[in-house]
């Protein structure tokens, strides 16, 4: 019976085992074996690298009322032009007044999450502009004379309050001049804008409210049938992590 045996090419299997352009005559087999393996090794990590951060991009991205609360932080999403409305800018009225409350949530931003902690907070932007309609109505209860001590004293906290959160805040969006149709040029204001998602923050403080009403000193706790399944509201529950009034 005919024995087969395999041919030895030492000159082919020199050409197949190194790569076309390189001259074996002065690169170290090894060196260039080694070079190789390396040059896989960097590139599979600057893959690994890639798919984390595109991962962790992706979920920061996705955010569920379930647990996460990281849309709470900023940035910025949201291009706004900011317009005038006479609404904000009148006496107090029943059409003001309704103006200044449509802006605040049910609960008045207190709420409750477990992505949190056990604890009962009050989201800042709601003290602020519940801070800011003080003000106001202060400031057309000046030109009336009907202002009181007590209201004053009111208005004081809010003035350094809503200061203090003007600086935290540092707005960095740029404003330009406008020229009026009497050619002076001002910064109005009156321009784009990119904001938080203001929407977005206004549901999920009324959805994880603990109590009903936008009238601080007649606020309702939450019933059992209205709170979400599985939530537990502590309403004694005080965090050590809160700061002393002020004197």
């Amino acid at each position: 019976m005919a024995e087969y045996h395999l041919l030895q090419n030492k000159e082919h299997d020199e050409e197949v085992a190194t790569p076309s352009g390189i001259d074996t005559g002065t690169v170290n087999p090894k060196l260039w074996k080694w070079t190789t393996a390396m040059a896989g090794f960097l590139c599979g990590c600057v893959f690994t690298i890639v798919s984390l951060v595109a991962g962790h991009h992706a979920l920061s991205n996705e955010t569920t009322f379930a647990g996460d609360v990281s849309f709470l932080t900023p940035p910025g999403l949201i291009s706004k032009d900011f317009t005038l409305d006479e609404r904000f800018r009148l006496k107090p009225s029943p059409e003001s007044d309704e103006a200044w409350r449509s802006i605040l949530p049910d609960g008045l931003g207190v709420v409750q999450h477990p992505a949190i902690g056990p604890e009962i907070v009050s989201l800042a932007f709601v003290h602020q502009l519940h801070c800011l309609d003080i003000i106001r109505q202060d400031y057309f209860a000046a030109q009336d004379c009907t202002t009181t001590s007590e209201t004053n004293k009111h208005v004081v906290h809010c003035l350094d309050y809503v200061r203090q959160a003007l600086q935290c805040h540092a707005d960095t969006n740029l404003e330009f001049r406008v020229v009026s149709g009497t050619g002076d040029a001002a910064f109005t204001g009156y321009s784009g804008h990119r904001c938080r998602d203001f929407d977005r923050v206004f549901r999920f403080a009324e959805t994880w409210r603990v109590y009903d009403g936008k009238n601080a000193s007649e606020r309702i706790k939450i019933s059992e049938e209205e709170t979400i399944p599985g939530r537990v509201i502590n309403y004694d529950y005080v965090s050590s992590r809160g700061d002393p009034v002020p004197q």
